[in-house]
């Protein structure tokens, strides 16, 4: 019998090991580079990640809508 949760969980997998390697990348590369207190900074580190989940949503919401 098939796991009926199998995509789901090979998803969330997905996003967890995403997750995982961005914030261990930010651990170990982040000291490297010090970055400027500047506003365009600060703007780029706060609002740049939602603009991807934003977009990756878009897109992915055109996708569905694609599928018959």
């Amino acid at each position: 019998m098939a796991n009926p949760f199998g995509a789901e969980l090979r998803w969330l997998l997905g996003v967890f090991l995403a997750s995982l390697g961005i914030a261990v990348g930010l651990k170990t590369v982040a000291p490297l580079y010090p970055l400027p207190p500047t506003l365009g900074v600060i703007l780029a580190l706060v609002l740049f990640p939602s603009l991807v989940v934003a977009v990756a949503l878009v897109w992915l919401n055109q996708s569905d809508n694609q599928t018959p």
